[in-house]
């Protein structure tokens, strides 16, 4: 065999061994698991708070939103950084990178709408936990795009229980409203699970 044709072998088994690669890490983990149940849990906590806040001292939704829903969605995020940085750390990859930066951008850009979307909504007569459900879904939907496809099972269910909601007419909308948030918070925890299961399998 000639020196040309070894280099031709050479570079097509080099294809060969990169294009495995890639298909080995096609899916991999974005954050650590435990930044899903992190943000299952405050919201799950958030929602049985404010439950007591307006059921039990009256206090109005606008009130609770500023007081349970604002520094319950910031200790969220900054757990979510947290994960985000360990798992970076983990893999070798630079915190500021091309595409961390396209990550950061879109995790703001949807989460800065999303609060004034929830702070509008307030005391509109709006049908809260239908929207609270779908929009629940988004960051689920840009995980399952950046990491496992299996998050989006869990997204698309979310999504059709919170088209439910919308049609779901009840004569106290709170208890409404607070199931809609314990269903949010459960499926973070459950999106969580499924990260560390297939994560796990990922490294058998």
């Amino acid at each position: 065999m000639s020196t040309k044709d070894e280099s031709v072998d050479k570079y097509m088994e080099d294809i060969s061994h990169i294009r495995s690669l890639l298909e080995q890490n096609q899916e991999r983990p974005v954050l650590r698991p435990w930044a899903f149940y992190v943000w299952g849990l405050i919201v799950i906590a958030a929602v049985l708070v404010s439950w007591y806040l307006v059921r039990s001292l009256g206090i109005d939704g606008r009130t609770v939103f500023f007081t349970i829903g604002i520094p319950g969605m910031a200790l969220g995020s900054l757990a979510e950084i947290k994960a985000l940085t360990d798992q970076m750390r983990k893999e070798g990859l630079p915190v500021f990178s091309a595409r961390m930066n396209r990550y950061y951008a879109s995790f703001m850009g949807i989460l800065i709408p999303m609060l004034f979307f929830i702070y509008f909504l307030i005391d509109t007569g709006a049908p809260m936990a239908g929207l609270l459900l779908m929009a629940s879904t988004l960051p689920v939907f840009i995980y399952g795009l950046m990491s496992f496809s299996c998050l989006f099972f869990n997204g698309y269910t979310i999504l059709v229980i919170g088209f439910v909601a919308l049609f779901i007419t009840v004569p106290n909308e709170t208890v409404l409203n607070a199931a809609a948030g314990l269903i949010i918070g459960l499926s973070y925890i459950i999106a969580g699970i499924q990260c560390r299961q297939k994560g796990n399998r990922s490294h058998v």
